[in-house]
């Protein structure tokens, strides 16, 4: 009986795990492209001077 509660608190945790991952990796993923968008309203500005 002990095993399973262990199995159940386990996928709990990894589920909890994962949702954190997820939303640091789409924030990262996010920050990424407007990072990216930026340095290239750079790059055209410094090329239309």
């Amino acid at each position: 009986m002990s095993i399973l509660c262990d199995i159940i608190q386990i996928k709990i945790q990894l589920n909890f795990s994962m949702r954190i991952w997820k939303q640091y990796r789409d924030k990262a993923t996010s920050d990424m492209f407007a990072g990216s968008n930026v340095n290239q309203l750079i790059l055209n500005y410094k090329s239309s001077i």
